[in-house]
């Protein structure tokens, strides 16, 4: 299927691979970056970030169960962004996806003796998810 000529105002097929240049590039910078984060290391090399995938529920466990709530249930929400890149959400779940890290991370600062430029990992992680559910809201709106 041919696509039409531009500035037309005709609609772009389906398989011309969808979405606009710019949102596309966006969803693809926040993958990239969400993908490396698995395999970031921290600053002194003995830790990656599958790592903190891991350590991040046992966090979360240890602080709900020794009372923590709040604490707990926010690193429990920093670890549950992971799945909300492969969901369909609303723009407005999509925002607290993209918070839900920092918070957890905050948590992290507070609970660990570390700072904060140890979790080299944590940047393009968080970065990652921001976009991926920018690119997507974005769309989103374009299309409405």
């Amino acid at each position: 299927m041919t696509e039409p000529p531009a500035g037309t105002g005709a609609p772009r097929s389906d398989s011309s691979g969808g979405g606009h240049p710019d949102r596309r590039g966006l969803a693809t910078a926040g993958w990239v970056l969400y993908l490396l984060s698995w395999v970031t290391p921290s600053l002194d090399g003995r830790q990656f970030g599958a790592t903190a995938f891991v350590l991040s529920v046992r966090l979360a466990r240890h602080l709900l169960s020794t009372g923590s709530v709040l604490a707990g249930t926010l690193v429990l929400l920093g670890w549950l962004a992971n799945l909300s890149v492969f969901l369909r959400l609303p723009c407005s779940l999509r925002l607290l996806a993209v918070g839900a890290p920092w918070l957890a991370f905050a948590v992290v600062l507070a609970k660990v003796p570390a700072r904060a430029t140890f979790f080299l990992y944590f940047y393009p992680w968080a970065l990652g998810i921001a976009l991926i559910h920018a690119a997507r809201c974005s769309s989103r709106k374009a299309t409405s």
